[in-house]
This record gives structure tokens, sequence and C-alpha cells, in this order.
């Protein structure tokens, strides 16, 4: 949720609450006001009543407004009560306010009842309330408006650096050029993120530069140790024991000239060094990478059956699409069974990659791991599927395994 709807919201709550408890508040004021007002009216008129009575004992008036009887009962103070009394025009009870006294006047003893009706009083408190709390909500309102507009010119800056943030591209190598937003609060952020970009930058640029130079600086002494170890192995003069010693060391400098190159082509993938983007023709690559493959299945003793859609066309970089063949057709080839078979299906939206093998395979949560063999003893240095987890990261593109007896089987899925 936004900040500025979090805040919205928060201050509507707010402002309802504060409304609903000041209606009520006002509601109660304006009754006790009117109330207050129509004690005082029925207590002049109960004293013109009285003043009647002292003059000529005789009043007449309209009843239920004036009610006066004569009564045995003591002199009693003033009360003021509400009470209902039948309308029989309308059939229906109104409600009204009234004064009780009980005075003696002219030695005779009287219950003056002087009564108002409260139906007048009760449309003006509603109209008052209702006058009252439309305000209020216009006030709120127009407050909230405010507040957005104002909230908008103030964040439209920080909004604009923000889509700066997300476009941020390490490969490109361009600092984040922030907008001045006049707060303080907002300056001090943008300032912190172009110092870490800036670091971020210039590390990248740094590990670049090492992955660069150590592809360089490795591969060329490797070059060299496993050039000598092969004149080694074709002198005449090793014994049995000195031939197995020096093949085992060609083959640890083969290993390590081959980890190297996937840890240094790992990296490259990692730091979006592949970037282009073009049209492609997924089934025809496959198709071509089957027949690169095929004097090796032969030799393995693989079959391949393959159902291609070739006018189906995606976007990706052609270098990570090749090398992602590779690696997962490399695998389909190494943990095959003799004789076995290698199933490959593609249309818009996935290629699937089965292949028969040995047995299911003990930990599959770890197989796009670094450094994952199932078999410890086998000559892989467990980089391939690493590479293709992440060569679908980047693009984009989600990568899973399966097992169904005795196919395994890797998806690809494109993005759509």
């Amino acid at each position: 949720m936004k900040l500025l709807t979090k805040l919205n919201i928060r201050y509507i709550s707010y402002s309802l609450a504060v409304m609903a408890v000041s209606g009520i508040a006002i509601f109660l004021l304006i009754s006790m006001f009117v109330n207050k007002q129509l004690d005082e009216k029925l207590v002049g008129i109960s004293e013109r009543v009285e003043q009647k009575l002292l003059d000529n004992g005789k009043v007449d008036w309209l009843k239920p407004f004036v009610d006066v009887t004569e009564t045995y009962s003591p002199a009693l103070p003033k009360q003021v009560s509400d009470t209902l009394i039948l309308n029989k025009s309308e059939n229906e009870l109104e409600e009204y306010r009234q004064l009780t006294v009980v005075k003696r006047i002219n030695q005779h003893t009287y219950k003056i009842v002087v009564r108002e009706s409260k139906l007048e009083s009760e449309d003006l408190i509603q109209t008052l309330a209702g006058i009252t709390l439309f305000a209020i909500l216009i006030l709120t309102t127009s407050l909230i408006l405010i507040n957005r507009n104002v909230a908008r010119s103030i964040w439209s800056p920080f909004n604009e650096n923000l889509r700066k943030i997300e476009a941020f591209k390490l490969s490109e190598y361009r600092p984040i050029v922030f907008q001045k937003t006049g707060i303080t609060e907002f300056d001090a952020l943008n300032d912190s993120v172009d110092h870490l970009t800036n670091r971020i930058i210039a590390d990248f640029k740094n590990l670049k530069q090492f992955s660069e130079d150590a592809s360089h600086e490795m591969q060329t002494p490797l070059a060299v140790i496993s050039a000598k170890l092969e004149n080694l192995l074709n002198e005449q003069q090793l014994n049995e024991h000195q031939l197995k010693t020096v093949q085992s060391a060609h083959l640890a400098v083969q290993r390590l000239s081959k980890l190297n190159r996937e840890l240094i082509l790992l990296t490259k993938i990692e730091n979006n060094q592949f970037v282009e983007l073009e049209k492609i023709y997924p089934g025809k690559i496959i198709r071509e990478k089957l027949n690169e493959f095929q004097e090796l299945l032969n030799l393995k003793g693989l079959t391949v059956e393959d159902h291609l859609s070739e006018d189906v066309q995606i976007e990706s970089n052609p270098v990570l699409f090749n090398l992602l063949l590779g690696n997962i057709l490399s695998n389909a080839m190494n943990h095959n069974i003799s004789g076995g078979t290698i199933y490959v299906a593609q249309n818009i939206e996935r290629i699937d990659f089965r292949n028969t093998g040995p047995e299911e395979i003990a930990n599959p949560e770890r197989l796009f791991s670094r450094f994952y063999k199932e078999n410890p003893s086998s000559g892989s240095v467990g980089l391939g599927l690493a590479i293709v987890a992440k060569i679908c990261e980047v693009q984009g593109w989600k990568v899973s395994y399966s097992y169904a007896k005795p196919l395994h089987c890797f998806s690809v899925l494109f993005k759509i």
C-alpha cells in the first residue's frame, strides 16, 4: 500500500471518528440548550397563570398546553419533565416538555401544569445538527483533497527518483542523477543512495576487471602446465607409476581449467554482461545443437526424439540460449543409460528435456546449486545446472526438475 493512501485512510478514519463524537456532542449540547429555552418559556407561562389566578381566580387556557386544577395536596416546588400526549386528530403520541407546580393562591391550592410541544424543537435540533455535520463533512473532504494535492506535489520528486533507481543498470556504469526535492529527509536519502550506487559501480568494475585478469592470467599457466604434462605423457622413459601420476595431474589441470572457465562465465552472467536481446527461433537452434552433438550421441548409443516448432519465435540472448542448451543436453547425455533416449519438446511457452536415467535423484532440491554432484566421483565440476539456473534467472524464465520413472525431466518456462 502506498504511503499517501495509508495516510489518507488513517486520516479519514480518525476524521470519521472525530465527526461521530463531535456529532453526538453537538446533538446533546443543542438538546440541552433547547430544553433550557423551553424550560424558561414554561416558567414564564406558569408565572402568568399564577398572576391571573391572583387577579380573578379564573383561567381559561387551551388544553393540553395549560392545565389548572384545584387540589388538596401540599404546595410543591417546580418540576420539569418530558411526557407523551395523544394527538386525537392524528391518533399518535407527541412529545411535550412540561412544568408542574403546586401552589397556594388566594386560600386555594392549585396544581398548574404548563406544556410545550417538542416537535418544533426536535426539528430545530435535527436541522442544526445536520447543518453542523454537513459542514464538518465538507471541511474534512476539503482537507483530504487539499492534502492529496499537496502530498502529490511534495512526493512527485521522490517518485521520479524512485523510477530512476528502478531503471538503474549496473552494467551501464552510469550513476543516478537525482532530482532535488527541497526536503531534508528525501535529499539525505538521495545522497545516501547516490553514495551507495557509486560504490557499487566501483566494486563492480573492480570485480569485472579481476574476473578478466583472472581468466587471462590463469588460463595461460594452466595451458602451459597441460602442454608440458602432455609432453611427459608422450615420453617413452616413464615407468607405469610415473605415467599414472602424470595422467592424474593432467586430468586435474584440465578439470581446474574447466572450473576456471565456468566460474568466470557464471560471474559474467551474474553481472549481466549478456544484455543484448534478439528475436530467435528456439526450435531451429535446438535442432542445430542436436546436430552438433550427433557424434557424441552415436558414441554413447543414445537416440533423440524431438517435437519442435521451428516457426515459434522468442526474445533471448543467443549466447545465453546456446549455453543453456549445451549444458542441459550435456547433462542429459552424461546421466543417461546405455542405449537410452533423449526427448526434446518445445512450444511457444516452454521447452522440455527428458532423458532416461539409472535412478531417481536423492536431493533434487539441490540440483541447481553450485558444485553439487549427485555422484561425487564423476568428472563434472558441478556448475552446469547452476549456469542453467542463472541464465533462466537473468532472462526472466523458470527452470524446474521432475522425475517420472524412468525419465528425468528438465523444463524451461519462457516469460509470456
